[in-house]
């Protein structure tokens, strides 16, 4: 599949993980280095508008420290799909992020962006 095909496939996919009913609260972000020294980010909650907004400020962030995330870790019960179709753009925008979906989340069953989508258990 082309690069296009796997953008918009991706943008389709987070879109699609968004369509649970609307939340408050908006998704935690937070950074972290893993065993190996792969930087990530987790994404845990709904998604609402902003969200999109803070994962490129970490996006941003990561560069300007010298490193680029490796991997973003999902687990949302969806939300706000225009939020997440940028999102989904943005994964797909970094070079070799990988996705990492909880188990029982939303996510789980689309076909979100990054080179490989390894399931978690959930914690």
């Amino acid at each position: 599949m082309s690069e296009l095909g796997y953008t918009l496939l991706t943008a389709l996919g987070l879109s699609l993980a968004a369509l649970a009913p609307s939340a408050s609260t908006a998704a935690n972000l937070t950074r972290g280095i893993d065993q190996d020294g792969d930087h990530y980010v987790v994404l845990d909650g709904p998604i609402i508008p902003g969200d999109a907004a803070k994962l490129a400020n970490e996006i941003d962030a990561a560069n300007a420290a010298g490193y680029t995330l490796d991997a973003l870790r999902l687990n949302s019960p969806g939300g706000n799909v225009w939020e997440a179709l940028q999102m989904a753009i943005m994964v797909r925008s970094v070079r070799n992020m990988a996705t990492a979906v909880h188990q029982r989340s939303v996510c789980m069953s689309m076909p979100i962006g990054g080179p490989v989508r390894t399931p978690i258990a959930t914690r």
